[in-house]
């Protein structure tokens, strides 16, 4: 990594190319790419005289050559800035991301992969049974961890005379997925998951979005510094 020029601008996009980079593009077997590189010779053509490309009308216009002179303005204005890796670069700066994730608590590491890691996966059996979708094992094992984290908070924050916080698990995986998804679900669908009263649901879904709120601002701070320290995105704003 350049300590000089990060790639990255921010935590976020660093985290949602490394945790996606499974569909990074590796590169093409080296006799193919030294194939598509063998350059055509070109024809010779016959010399102009200074000025005839701007006078006569099948050459280029003078509007298309202002065009590519302002093309390369920006080409040359962007060569300062870094670039995006690919194929096997990409693959070594996604894993060296993803080490310095496991740096962080481990309810930090799971709150940013389920916001950052893509839910679900493309499914290519082509079964007149299938939804055309998986889940993300990456993603589904963060909702997972965090709904174990969220039972075990649960379990040991009783209030005297109560039963506690230990919410359904099937209402527990919903209210998680829906808040990594954006919020989209409502108080009854989580009470039909669950098969409690839409007051229960309510309740159990307060808490858990609470802690889920709190825990990602923690997460994005402890992320920030180490994420910082290591080059891997420049200072935060």
């Amino acid at each position: 990594m350049d300590a000089e020029k990060p790639i990255f601008d921010s935590v976020q996009a660093a985290l949602r190319f490394a945790l996606n980079a499974d569909q990074v593009t590796m590169p093409r077997p080296f006799m193919n790419k030294a194939m598509a590189e063998v350059k055509v010779k070109p024809k010779k053509v016959k010399k102009r005289r200074a000025g005839e490309e701007l006078m006569n009308s099948d050459l280029v216009s003078a509007e298309e050559l202002l065009a590519r002179e302002q093309e390369r303005g920006e080409q040359r204005r962007s060569s300062d800035r870094p670039r995006m890796p690919t194929g096997l670069d990409a693959a070594a700066t996604a894993g060296f991301i993803l080490a310095t994730l496991a740096r962080l608590d481990l309810e930090h590491q799971a709150v940013l992969t389920g916001l950052l890691a893509r839910p679900t996966d493309t499914c290519p059996c082509q079964r007149p049974c299938c939804r055309g979708w998986l889940f993300n094992p990456r993603h589904s094992h963060a909702v997972k961890q965090i709904c174990h984290i969220i039972k075990e908070t649960g379990d040991v924050t009783r209030t005297p005379g109560k039963k506690g916080l230990s919410t359904p698990p099937a209402m527990r995986e919903a209210i998680v997925r829906d808040y990594f998804l954006g919020g989209k679900a409502t108080v009854m669908d989580f009470a039909s998951t669950g098969g409690v009263t839409l007051k229960t649901a309510a309740a159990h879904r307060a808490w858990i979005v609470q802690w889920l709120e709190l825990t990602e601002a923690a997460a994005i701070l402890e992320a920030d510094a180490i994420f910082d320290s290591a080059g891997i995105v420049g200072a935060t704003s």
